[in-house]
């Protein structure tokens, strides 16, 4: 198997992962959930100001790092691979949950 390959597996289980988060809200699966949580290296936040407030416009989540790279974007939903030169991105569905997640979380720290 390539790096592509691989590559291409990780961005598909990491897409898996967060449309299976949803469900587990529901399903009270509380260490599957946290390990998800618990695995976010960074978080960036986008906003832009309408009218002098902050609004909170999606993040990037990087998830894994150094080799490969794997970012979550829920902007525009977008799940990005990058190791070496191949890249892989795909888009993902999670009707809105993590975007509100973070959304929550962001407008409790401004």
């Amino acid at each position: 198997m390539s790096t592509k390959d691989d590559l291409r597996e990780m961005v598909l289980n990491t897409i898996k992962e967060i449309e299976d988060l949803p469900n587990t809200y529901e399903n009270q699966e509380e260490e599957k959930r946290n390990r998800f949580f618990d695995d976010i290296l960074s978080i960036t936040y986008y906003s832009f100001f309408d009218n002098s407030k902050q609004v909170y416009n999606g993040c990037d989540l990087l998830v894994a790092f150094g080799g490969p790279n794997i970012s979550i974007d829920t902007k525009y939903n977008l799940v990005s691979g990058y190791w070496g030169s191949d890249k892989f991105e795909m888009s993902f569905n999670d009707d809105g949950f993590l975007y509100e997640y973070f959304q929550e979380i962001f407008e409790l720290s401004i």
